[in-house]
């Protein structure tokens, strides 16, 4: 264990490094001569989880990278171990013409009028490009009474009712949905009950079209939030 004050401590991996392919994986990288100040570095940053140090570079990696860890017979991370635990149910990279949960094992499946594209980063095969179409989940629970659900989006047009997410039993029937364009083109949600709407919320957002937005949306008891 490495002490780098009282509130941030770090454990080494012996034999284990960051499988670097995938985009996004990456917060920082700098060239640095002492591995406590690399590790300062990760300590700064909120969502850093891991660092690997070379004796004269430093590489500082998010949460995600728990997902792409390999064996290596040389080499080392260095994990933060009282990072908080963001208590992912499901995870869904898009990669390689795939949408497998890394997390739960629910993977997307029997899409319709959807391509995978090139995703932010211009990776092919790291996007689903929907012409209004879907991809579905298998049956499940994917919600409880607090959630979080973060994804990259792009509008291609401002159509009524493009959906960021709605799960449900059918058209009104318990759903959990997330339109990117509702009415007046603007984002929303809605939380049904058997048919009845509990949570109608708009907003006055309106999101550029070719842009890419990282979209959080979250609901905590009777509060709805937006974050882009």
């Amino acid at each position: 264990m490495t002490k780098i004050s009282s509130d941030c401590i770090f454990g080494k991996k012996s034999g284990f490094s960051v499988m670097e392919k995938k985009q996004g994986l990456i917060i920082n990288k700098f060239q640095i001569f002492n591995l406590l100040k690399c590790l300062r570095n990760c300590e700064k940053h909120q969502q850093c989880q891991y660092a690997s140090f070379n004796s004269s570079f430093c590489v500082l990696y998010s949460f995600y990278a728990n997902y792409y860890l390999q064996n290596v017979s040389k080499g080392f991370l260095f994990e933060k171990k009282n990072q908080k635990n963001f208590g992912l149910v499901n995870y869904w990279p898009i990669e390689d013409g795939q949408a497998r949960d890394l997390v739960g094992s629910k993977d997307l499946y029997d899409s319709f009028n959807t391509v995978y594209s090139q995703d932010r980063h211009g990776s092919n095969n790291s996007a689903l490009n929907f012409s209004g179409g879907f991809i579905r989940a298998p049956s499940g629970v994917y919600f409880e009474n607090e959630f979080t659900v973060l994804a990259w989006v792009k509008l291609k047009s401002h159509a009524l009712w493009q959906r960021f997410f709605d799960f449900g039993n059918g058209y009104d029937n318990n759903n959990v949905l997330v339109g990117l364009s509702c009415e007046h083109y603007h984002l929303c949600f809605h939380l049904y009950n058997n048919n009845t709407n509990l949570a109608p919320r708009s907003t006055s957002v309106l999101l550029d079209l070719n842009v890419w937005y990282h979209l959080v949306n979250q609901q905590a008891s009777a509060l709805v939030a937006f974050n882009l």
